[in-house]
C-alpha cells in the first residue's frame, strides 16, 4: 500500500524539505488486476508510508540500495535487477574494501573486545523497534498537514479509473457528511490551526471508494462494503476509512494528509469512548478502533507504530468483556424467507451483518503483528468459542435480496465447528465446507498455531536456562518431544487444509514460517545481526554455534527457502507490511546459516531451498550433506556467499510489482537495505 518516500511532516517543516518533489507516479495498488484496465494496472505500486519501515525522516530515496552488496562473480544482477544495484553507482565501491572478515570460531561471550564491529548495529538504530520520543513528538504534530492542494491530484487518469472501476462502492451522497470530517478535523487539532484546504467532497468520496475497492479484495475483509452508508456512520469512523484510503495513493500530500487524518481519529475514538462509555460495544467503535491502530501498526512511522502497538489490547479487552468470543454472544439468526417484505428483510440482513464483523480480523491481525513485531500474542484461539465466519459469497452479497438467495441456497442448517475445533481436527471443516468462509477458516487455523509456537519459544527458554531443577539433558529431551508434537500438528494442519481447499500463497508463507520458526531462534539471530547491541551479540555466538551442528539448522534452511517460494507466488503488489517482514525474517535464517557453515565439497550435489521437495530435500535435512542454493535471476546461485541473500529479497520484492519503471515500496526498500548492511559484513562463525 505505498508509495514515494514519506518523511515526518514536523521534521519537514524544520528542515525545509520539500516532499512534493518526488517524482514517482500516483499509483493505486488496491484494486483487483481482473477489475483494471491493462494501463493503469502497469502503473500499480503501493504508498510508501506503510512501507516506510526503518527511517521516519532520514531516508533518501537515492540512498535506498546504498549498502546492498556489487555486482560480482556469480552474476545474479540479470535485467531489471541490474539498475537497482550498487554495482552501478560509485557511491558504493567502498563495500568492496575494509579489513579482513573477523573469524569468531573461538569466540565466547568474554573473548569479544568492546571494539568488535557490531553487524547492522547502526541500521536498527533506525528500526521502528527502537523509537527515542523527542519534544517535538505529539499528537498535534501533523495538524498542519490536512491542508491539501487536490488540483494535481483531481486530474490524473488514475483518479479516474477509480471512479470507473467502483460505481458500487459506497459514497457520500451529502455535502453535510464532510463537514462532520471537518468539524472532527478541528476539534481535535491545535486550537490556532488554519485549515485553508481541507479535502473536498469529490476527493473524500474517492479515498472512501478506494478503501473499499481494496477491501472487497482481501481474504480477511472485515469492514462490509454493501451494508456502509458514510452519511450514517459515526465520523470518526468515516474519517479513518478515509485516512486508510489515503494510504493507497502515491501523491504526497494525500499521504500526508491521511496520515494526519489517523491523528485526528484515534483522539476523536478515545474521546467518544470516554464521553459515553456504552460506545466500548458498539460495533462501528470498535471498528474505527482497528482501523487508526490498523493504519499506526504498518505506517512505518516509529511513534504511530509504538502508539499503535501500544494500544493493541484495547479491542481484544473491549471484545472479551463483552462476551464477543463466547458462542452464547451470537444468537440463531432469523432466516429470511420469501414473504419478508423489503424492511424485515433488511433487518435481518444487518443483523446477519453485525455478527460476522464481529467475528473478523481481529485475532489474525494480532498475530500477524505479533510475529512482525516478536511478541506475545495478546488473544488464544482456546477463548474464541463462536463458530467460524458464515461463506464469503454471503458476505460479498450487494444487498438483502441477493443476500437471501444465496443464504436459501445453502444447506438448512447451523455451523457446528470453532477456530480450537479447526485447529485440533482441520479435516472438520469438509463436513460444513459450505457453511464457512474456508479461505478465511484456513488462514486462521494457521495464525492460530503461531500462539502454541510462541508458547513453545517460551517454555523452552525456562527449561535450557534453568539449572536449579533438572539435568540438561532431560531438558532438552523435553523440549524435543515438545517441538516435535508441535511440528507434526502444524504439517498435519497444513496438508489437511490443502486437500479441503486450495491453500493461497499466504498460507504456503504462514505454514513453512512456523515450521522455520521451531528450529530457529529469532531473537539470537537478531542479537548477532546487531539489534540489540553488542553485549548480547557476545552471548548470542555460543547457542548459535551449538545451533550450527544441529538438524535444525537444515530444517531451517529448508522451510526458509519456501517462505521465499511461496512470496514470489503471492499476486502482484501484496507483498507488503506483515508478509514483507516475514519474507525478510526469512532472509535472516538463510544469512545466519550461511555464515555458521563449513565449504562443502564441490562433488557435492546441490539442493535448492526455494525449489520443489525432492529425496535429496529429506536426505539434506537428516546429513546436511549438499550444497544449499537459491534461485537467482535466470539460475542458481550457492548460500555460501552471504551476498547473495540481500540480491534474493530485492529479486523477490521487485517482481512483485508489476511496474518496471517505478522502484519498489520504501518499506521493501529499506527491508532490503538492512539486510545487504547485515549480509555485506563478512564475518564467519565456523560450524
Amino acid at each position: 500500500m505505498d508509495l514515494d518516500p514519506v518523511f515526518d511532516p514536523l521534521d519537514l517543516a524544520q528542515d525545509g524539505r520539500v516532499m512534493e518533489q518526488a517524482t514517482l507516479p500516483v499509483p493505486f495498488e488496491a484494486m483487483d488486476p481482473a477489475m483494471m484496465s491493462e494501463p493503469l494496472w502497469e502503473n500499480l505500486n503501493i504508498p510508501s508510508g506503510v512501507f516506510h519501515f526503518y527511517q521516519d525522516v532520514d531516508f533518501l530515496f537515492d540512498d535506498t540500495f546504498h549498502n546492498l552488496p556489487p555486482e560480482h562473480k556469480h552474476g545474479y544482477q540479470q535485467g531489471r535487477l541490474t539498475q537497482h544495484l550498487p554495482g552501478n553507482n560509485a557511491r558504493n565501491e567502498h563495500i568492496l574494501e575494509g579489513s579482513p572478515p573477523p573469524d569468531l570460531s573461538q569466540a565466547t561471550p568474554t573473548s569479544i573486545q568492546s571494539d568488535t564491529h557490531v553487524p547492522g548495529y547502526e541500521a536498527f538504530q533506525k528500526s521502528p523497534w527502537l523509537w527515542a520520543p523527542v519534544r517535538q513528538d505529539h499528537a498535534y504534530a501533523e495538524s498542519q498537514q490536512l491542508s491539501i492542494n487536490e488540483a494535481q491530484l483531481m486530474e490524473t487518469s488514475e483518479v479516474e479509473e477509480t471512479a470507473r472501476v467502483s460505481p458500487r462502492m459506497p459514497k457520500m451522497a451529502h455535502a453535510s457528511t464532510r463537514d462532520e470530517i471537518l468539524s472532527l478535523a478541528l476539534k481535535f487539532s491545535q486550537s490556532n490551526l488554519k485549515i485553508r484546504s481541507f479535502p473536498s467532497f469529490n476527493l473524500l468520496n474517492i479515498l472512501i471508494q478506494a478503501f473499499f475497492v481494496r477491501q472487497s479484495t482481501l481474504i480477511d475483509a472485515w469492514i462490509h462494503v454493501a451494508s456502509f452508508d458514510p452519511d450514517q456512520c459515526h465520523s470518526e469512523l468515516l474519517g479513518g476509512v478515509v485516512a486508510a484510503g489515503s494510504t493507497l495513493f502515491a501523491v504526497t500530500n494525500v499521504w500526508k494528509m491521511g496520515l494526519a487524518l489517523q491523528e485526528i481519529v484515534r483522539l476523536a475514538t478515545c474521546d467518544a469512548i470516554d464521553r459515553d462509555n456504552r460506545r466500548a460495544r458498539d460495533l462501528q467503535s470498535i471498528q474505527s478502533f482497528v482501523l487508526w491502530g490498523d493504519i499506526g501498526l504498518w505506517s512505518g512511522f516509529r511513534r504511530k507504530m509504538e502508539i499503535g502497538e501500544g494500544f493493541a489490547h484495547t479491542v481484544p479487552t473491549m471484545l472479551r468483556r463483552a462476551g464477543a468470543f463466547r458462542r452464547n454472544y451470537y444468537p440463531p439468526i432469523e432466516t429470511p424467507t420469501a414473504d419478508d417484505d423489503e424492511d424485515v428483510l433488511r433487518k435481518k440482513w444487518l443483523a446477519w451483518v453485525e455478527q460476522q464483523s464481529f467475528k473478523k480480523h481481529v485475532f489474525i491481525n494480532d498475530m500477524r503483528s505479533s510475529i512482525a513485531f516478536n511478541r506475545n500474542p495478546i488473544l488464544s484461539p482456546v477463548e474464541m468459542t463462536f463458530t467460524l465466519p458464515a461463506p464469503r459469497d454471503l458476505w460479498d452479497a450487494r444487498d438483502p435480496f441477493e443476500w437471501r438467495a444465496r443464504y436459501l441456497s445453502k444447506p438448512n442448517r447451523q455451523v457446528t465447528i470453532s477456530l480450537v475445533d479447526g485447529m485440533q481436527n482441520p479435516s472438520k471443516l469438509d463436513s460444513e465446507i459450505e457453511l464457512i468462509d474456508i479461505e478465511l477458516s484456513t488462514h486462521a487455523i494457521l495464525y492460530g498455531l503461531w500462539g502454541r509456537v510462541h508458547s513453545f519459544f517460551d517454555a523452552k527458554a525456562f527449561a535450557l536456562r534453568d539449572s536449579s531443577s533438572a539435568p540438561r539433558s532431560t531438558s532438552n529431551l523435553w523440549v524435543e518431544a515438545q517441538r516435535q508434537d508441535l511440528q507434526q500438528k502444524i504439517r498435519a494442519a497444513h496438508t489437511k487444509l490443502g486437500w479441503i481447499y486450495p491453500l493461497s500463497a499466504e498460507a504456503d508463507l504462514i505454514g513453512n514460517f512456523l515450521l522455520m520458526s521451531l528450529h530457529v531462534s529469532s531473537d539470537d539471530i537478531q542479537a548477532f545481526a546487531g539489534r540489540y547491541g553488542e553485549e548480547e551479540l557476545r552471548q548470542a555466538i555460543p547457542r548459535l554455534r551449538e545451533w550450527g551442528h544441529s538438524e535444525d539448522k537444515y530444517s531451517t534452511l529448508w522451510h526458509a527457502g519456501q517462505v521465499l517460494k511461496a512470496a514470489r507466488s503471492y499476486p502482484p503488489t501484496l507483498l507488503r507490511g506483515f508478509h514483507a517482514i516475514a519474507v525478510y525474517h526469512a532472509c535472516l535464517s538463510l544469512w545466519i546459516a550461511s555464515i555458521i557453515s563449513s565449504k562443502e565439497p564441490s562433488s557435492a550435489s546441490q539442493v535448492v531451498l526455494d525449489g520443489d521437495e525432492t529425496p535429496g530435500i529429506q536426505r539434506f535435512i537428516a546429513t546436511g550433506h549438499g550444497r544449499p542454493c537459491l534461485h537467482v535471476g535466470d539460475g542458481i546461485g550457492e548460500l555460501e556467499d552471504p551476498l547473495i541473500i540481500s540480491v534474493v529479497l530485492l529479486e523477490v520484492f521487485t517482481k512483485n510489482f508489476p511496474s518496471r519503471s517505478h522502484p519498489i515500496p520504501p518499506l521493501l526498500e529499506n527491508l532490503v537495505s538492512l539486510m545487504g548492511d547485515i549480509s555485506r559484513v563478512q564475518t564467519r562463525i565456523p560450524g
